[in-house]
């Protein structure tokens, strides 16, 4: 039978330009980008993790078949063209059955498959890829239809392999949803559902058009990837799959829209225009709604989080910083009750006198740093109107130096005071008592974190309209790793605890709140371990 080659491509070429060009683009180009945007930057967030891998694998075998398909649709006037893209749909759509399943498995169990599960799943896609290159899969170019022509059973192997791992999928789904524990359950259930639809929507109208040569019909198929990434940005949002916070689920939802919305610059029709245009609006919106309901959550999760770490460091103080003077009180007195120091020598009477006092002093010291850190616990704390007035505050810092000044003797310290002529007459504006609390807590810990023999000097400088205090000290230091928690609430560095195991670790929180309630007020540090640190404090002068 011969053929006129130069009049049937026309046919073929005014065949193809009848095609529905609106919805070739609308059905491949938007699921493509969908696809490929979020495999890309799910992978990118976690390049070593094998879920990220494999999501990443489905999305670009999707998007290779979607791609050769456009191919195929768009220049299948070229017999060349349209028998090698059409020869290669086969390896992808293995690729799509295989990955599904693999990746399936990997996020329901959360562990790799055996070496022989996947040698099974190797030995499933070898058919298709030995005889993807034979007559077995396609036997010929029909110039009459402008289309390939399928073997029969090559085609049905990958629709079946499709069947396959969607009875796979929900198998290992109702397996899996039955070992979980509670809170996984429901996520094991909405990614079974997005990957089931989307591979019912992709192989079974993929057999439709090719059983009944109508392969039109495969468009309304490939938007079934939408149907699966719209799940998958659910469980993102909702349950923090593949660790992706705030940030990531904003990028990915614009990045999105504005890949959608690029398809305005290349098409044609006014259809594919108002549909594109339609699905941008309906993303864009559902995106915006997305992000504000991450971010409502994630406020109301650090909410709850930062309570419950309060409530527990609070618990971990009563139970070991109040129970042990406590105690120690509660045995000295009962001793004293019983008469057991009677006959004692009256030093020895003292001398447990002294120690119920010191341990009252400790308690003391606890109970007003809680009761202080919460009267200091709010983000505007402000000083009482009727409280601030002007102080001299080289006074002030002089007279909390001079009551320390024994403390620093008895470590034998070269304990020091440096003032400035330039501020000795200059005020601020502030609660006096407050003010006191902070550098005598701040001062406090620099001679008791200071190594015996070592030195602690107070610097109070002027800089432009502030004063600079620096406090400086021959310390323990504090770790680099834990530098960025110092101001923290009831924390305190391990070197602090292991130095001076009583401590609420909310001193310097204390601290922080009050330089800051000061306009312009603030307080930061330098330090090494084991050679020493600087505390800066600044604070507005009175003009």
């Amino acid at each position: 039978m011969s053929f006129d080659l130069i009049k049937n491509i026309e046919i073929c070429f005014a065949y193809r330009s009848e095609a529905p060009l609106a919805l070739i683009y609308y059905s491949h180009l938007s699921t493509v980008c969908i696809a490929i945007i979020v495999g890309i930057f799910v992978f990118v967030k976690d390049k070593n993790s094998l879920l990220s891998m494999l999501l990443l694998t489905l999305s670009a075998s999707f998007s290779s078949w979607v791609l050769l398909d456009y191919i195929i649709w768009n220049w299948g006037y070229n017999s060349i063209l349209t028998m090698v893209a059409w020869s290669l749909l086969g390896i992808m759509a293995g690729l799509i059955s295989v990955s599904s399943f693999y990746f399936f498995y990997v996020f329901s169990f959360k562990k790799d498959l055996s070496f022989s599960s996947k040698s099974l799943l190797f030995a499933l896609l070898l058919p298709i890829l030995f005889f993807t290159p034979t007559v077995f899969n396609l036997t010929h170019f029909d110039l009459i239809n402008c289309e390939a022509t399928e073997n029969f059973y090559f085609t049905n192997y990958y629709y079946a392999l499709g069947g396959l791992a969607m009875v796979g999928i929900l198998l290992l789904a109702i397996f899996g949803w039955k070992r979980a524990e509670k809170t996984f359950k429901k996520e094991i259930a909405l990614m079974a559902t997005g990957l089931e639809l989307f591979l019912f929507s992709f192989f079974s109208l993929g057999f439709i058009s090719s059983y009944f040569d109508n392969y039109s019909i495969e468009f309304y198929g490939l938007v079934g990837i939408a149907i699966f990434m719209a799940f998958l940005a659910y469980l993102i949002v909702k349950f923090k799959t593949f660790n992706i916070k705030l940030i990531g689920t904003q990028a990915l939802v614009w990045a999105s829209a504005i890949l959608i919305g690029s398809q305005f610059f290349f098409i044609q029709t006014n259809v594919n225009r108002v549909l594109t245009g339609i699905t941008l609006i309906v993303f864009s919106f559902v995106g915006w709604m997305i992000v504000r309901s991450v971010k409502k959550e994630i406020r109301q999760k650090q909410e709850i989080e930062h309570l419950l770490k309060i409530k527990s460091e609070f618990i971990d103080i009563v139970s070991h910083q109040l129970r042990t003077p406590v105690s120690v009180i509660k045995g000295m007195a009962s001793m004293l009750k019983e008469g057991d120091l009677d006959d004692a020598p009256k030093e020895q009477k003292d001398q447990f006198i002294a120690g119920i006092y010191e341990k009252s002093e400790k308690l003391a010291d606890i109970l007003n740093d809680i009761l202080k850190a919460a009267e200091l616990d709010m983000d505007n704390f402000t000083f009482a109107p009727g409280s601030v007035k002007p102080v001299n505050l080289v006074l002030l810092v002089k007279g909390i130096f001079t009551d320390l000044t024994s403390l620093a003797e008895t470590k034998k310290l070269n304990y020091q005071i440096k003032i400035s002529p330039e501020v000795s007459d200059l005020n601020l504006l502030t609660d006096e008592s407050f003010l006191k609390h902070a550098f005598q807590n701040t001062i406090d810990n620099a001679i008791k974190y200071s190594r015996e023999g070592g030195f602690v000097t107070v610097d109070i400088s002027k800089e432009g309209n502030y004063f600079l205090c620096k406090i400086i000290d021959s310390g323990i230091g504090i770790p680099a790793d834990q530098a960025s928690r110092l101001f923290e609430k009831f924390f305190r560095a391990k070197n602090a605890v292991d130095a001076h195991a009583y401590g609420t670790g909310l001193g310097l929180f204390i601290t922080r709140k009050i330089f800051e309630a000061h306009a312009g007020g603030k307080i930061w540090f330098e330090s090494v371990v084991d050679k020493g640190t600087t505390f800066y404090i600044k604070l507005p002068i009175v003009k």
